[in-house]
């Protein structure tokens, strides 16, 4: 489990004092902030469980959050972000969608950028979409699937070219994403580009497979011959086996 996502744990209802205090007990503990340390990896999901069980006050959170980070590099601390950020996806808090924005860009927040966009996917808010579509450019693998993954959350009609962009992507990884994104969002213009996959021999089973199992959750009618093509004669099990299951999702949407 990634130290910055880890796992909430369910506390009593807490004040804005008790957030406070155990904000600033994060801070003044272990200045090297060695994330092997257990007891620090407990401050900060303390400070994320007290966030979480504030009544009803995401306005709070959200000003915390911004404050806190406006401040990395005078006073700010990145573990208290990423407390604050636990406790506001697990509550949704809208007004903290365009720090949170604003993060996802930032290199001094580099760490997070990968919970960041996962997060922006989750708070499902339109306005996130140009910082997810620059964070694809990220170089690291795992930002650029889960802002991937994050825009076909949005499932907005921007979403899609930059989407389709990633089908070239070096990494399998960030590829098996975009294709799982563009198949949620039934995105008409990624069938073309899937079936080219879904027959280059030179590309993975693992994409081609992925290829194929998105054209029958797209209910694409247009690659029935090729899939029953790549059914009846394909060699390697998994393309062949993907093609079958696609072509029965096919026959079951007629």
């Amino acid at each position: 489990v990634h130290p910055f996502w880890g796992v909430m744990r369910t506390t009593k209802m807490s004040s804005r004092d008790e957030l406070i205090a155990r904000i600033e007990a994060l801070k003044d503990y272990h200045p090297q902030k060695d994330l092997r340390d257990p007891r620090l990896l407990d401050l900060v999901q303390e400070v994320a469980s007290a966030g979480t069980s504030l009544p009803d006050d995401g306005r709070f959170l959200a000003e915390l959050l911004e404050k806190e980070y406006d401040a990395l590099g005078n006073g700010g601390d990145l573990l208290v972000c990423a407390a604050l950020r636990g406790a506001i996806v697990g509550r949704k808090i809208q007004e903290a969608v365009p720090v949170l924005n604003r993060m996802l860009l930032d290199p001094r927040t580099m760490a997070l950028h990968e919970d960041l966009a996962e997060t922006l996917g989750r708070m499902g808010d339109e306005s996130s979409l140009p910082f997810l579509v620059k964070a694809i450019e990220s170089p690291e693998v795992w930002v650029r699937a889960k802002s991937a993954e994050s825009l076909g959350r949005l499932g907005v009609q921007g979403a899609v070219g930059p989407l389709l962009s990633l089908l070239q992507d070096d990494s399998d990884n960030v590829r098996e994403y975009a294709i799982e994104a563009l198949a949620g969002m039934r995105a008409s213009e990624a069938v073309k580009p899937l079936i080219a996959l879904a027959v280059t021999p030179e590309e993975g089973s693992w994409i081609r497979s992925t290829a194929i199992r998105a054209l029958g959750q797209m209910r694409a009618v247009e690659a029935g011959d090729l899939l029953r093509k790549l059914r009846d004669q394909e060699d390697h099990r998994d393309v062949k086996k993907a093609a079958a299951k696609a072509l029965a999702a096919l026959n079951d949407s007629k």
